[in-house]
């Protein structure tokens, strides 16, 4: 049997060849693409076309929440907004400014854990999602080996493919905005694991007001690099996750100019009446 290289389409365009068994497009524009490969062997013999499969990237942000504040009172401040739209990925999660430094971060329900799988297998975790729901995000990586190409797949509770995730590595990530309630399924595959078996990382996390806040008090300060501060800040946890998953938040540092430097998770363990 002849070495063989492969060439992959998206619509018309003919793309570079690659001797791989995976191709990242990185070329490709914001929207959905339609992809199919052929294989070619070193006499020049071409075999037919793939099956198409859709493919796609977002580049474009949600659209502008529009919040309403009531009027001033002898009560702490409250603003409100409806659920934004946005057509590529989903919205993640709402990050709220006070005189535009970032105050808080609603907190989710989450399963975080390191799991094992084997080259060709496949891994499937639920998750009960709740009325009111904003976001459904699950997201894998830092496998233990490097060589590794796992895949990320999420099914709505009738079953459908609704999300997915699949490139040349194991970095991947899905969000779902606004989910309806309902049993949802991830399920992880282990495409190519050259090493026969990988250790990753797994996070699903689907954030509620429901479940509380992160809040964060903070002054604009000139703070040359390497310089450590201490935040004064609060969690408030309205409501306990189900039993096997933790509370997360997450706490963002910005400059005056709302430039992201640098971030860190808030996980609550567990939550006491």
């Amino acid at each position: 049997m002849g070495e063989w290289q492969t060439l992959a389409h998206v619509s018309t365009l003919l793309l570079p060849n690659t001797v791989r068994t995976s191709f990242v497009d990185n070329a490709a524009k914001s929207g959905v693409h339609v992809y199919t490969v052929s294989a070619y062997d070193r006499a020049g013999n071409v075999s037919g076309e793939s099956a198409p499969r859709v493919a796609g990237r977002d580049t474009i942000a949600p659209a502008t929440p529009a919040p309403e504040a009531k009027p001033p009172a002898d009560t702490a401040p409250t603003i409100s907004w409806a659920a934004v739209v946005d057509d590529g990925s989903g919205v993640d999660v709402y990050q709220i400014r006070r005189d535009g430094r970032m105050v808080g971060s609603t907190l989710g329900s989450a399963t975080i854990s390191t799991d094992t799988i084997a080259n060709t297998a496949q891994k499937q975790y639920t998750v009960a999602v709740t009325p009111g729901t904003t976001s459904l995000r699950a997201t894998i990586g830092s496998p233990s080996d490097p060589a590794a190409d796992l895949d990320l797949f999420v099914f709505n509770p009738a079953g459908a493919l609704i999300g997915q995730s699949a490139d040349g590595d194991s970095e991947e990530s899905v969000t779902i905005a606004n989910p309806a309630a309902g049993t949802y399924t991830v399920l992880v595959d282990g495409f190519a694991v050259p090493a026969g078996t990988t250790t990753y990382k797994y996070v699903d996390v689907f954030t509620n007001a429901a479940f509380g806040s992160v809040s964060v008090t903070d002054a604009n300060a000139v703070r040359p690099a390497g310089t450590s501060w201490t935040v004064p800040g609060a969690v408030t946890a309205n409501s306990a996750p189900a039993a096997g998953r933790v509370l997360l938040g997450a706490v963002q540092v910005r400059t005056d100019t709302s430039v992201l430097v640098g971030s860190a998770d808030v996980i609550v363990q567990a939550v006491t009446p």
